[in-house]
């Protein structure tokens, strides 16, 4: 039988820099977790594919990832660009977790249509699936 594997979900206070990413990513290894996870939320501090290049760069062990990743907010081809960096940066250790997200006043707030979230979500990630496949370096 094989050994579950685990991975940790952690919050960011936006304090964060270099020496901090070192150390965390050195005691989420030490303590054998497999990768870290970070939420994605208009109210949360921070963009969360940022701070997780910083753990992919600080280990070459964990997989780094977003728990639930509202893309319908995002601009299309940022979002693109974002992901397939960090791919890469990671050496394909990213897992993507999306969702078409649920609250109405982050999308009021950024000025997408509520209601054409799970299209816009489809159509992004046919995007982005596209420029992963090619490597980022074209649109």
């Amino acid at each position: 039988m094989s050994k579950p594997t685990f991975y940790v979900h952690i919050g960011l206070d936006g304090s964060e820099g270099p020496e901090w990413f070192r150390s965390v990513s050195t005691e989420i290894e030490n303590l054998g977790f497999r990768g870290v996870f970070l939420a994605d939320s208009l109210g949360s501090k921070g963009e969360p594919l940022i701070p997780l290049t910083g753990f992919a760069l600080s280990s070459s062990k964990l997989s780094v990832g977003t728990c639930v990743y509202v893309l319908p907010l995002r601009n299309p081809l940022f979002a693109a660009k974002q992901v397939s960096s960090i791919h890469r940066l990671s050496g394909g250790r990213f897992i993507f977790g999306v969702g078409v997200g649920w609250r109405q006043w982050e999308f009021d707030a950024v000025g997408v249509e509520y209601a054409k979230r799970g299209r816009r979500t489809d159509e992004m990630l046919g995007d982005i699936k596209t420029r992963v496949e090619r490597g980022s370096r074209s649109l």
